[in-house]
């Protein structure tokens, strides 16, 4: 149960900060995703609150969070200094 939980919470955030930081194309929400997953599993083994079923949730969206924002702004920084 609690890895059906870590993937939907890490999709949610992946693709929501997608919408917010990049434009919509395969590949970036494909990385949203990915990245979003990771991150909650990392998330959670790095916080280990595996004492309830709201601690993994809370620990999920904090590592699928901050992971997503890590790539996606190294992402967008890489496509900036490209093209200036």
């Amino acid at each position: 149960m609690d890895i059906i939980i870590k993937i939907l919470v890490g999709i949610i955030i992946g693709v929501g900060l997608n919408y917010w930081l990049l434009p919509l194309t395969k590949t970036n929400i494909i990385l949203g995703m990915i990245t979003g997953t990771l991150g909650s599993f990392i998330g959670t083994i790095i916080l280990s609150s595996y004492s309830s079923i709201s601690g993994v949730i809370l620990t999920a969206i904090i590592g699928s969070f901050c992971l997503t924002l890590l790539v996606f702004f190294s992402f967008k920084t890489a496509k900036d200094l490209m093209n200036n």
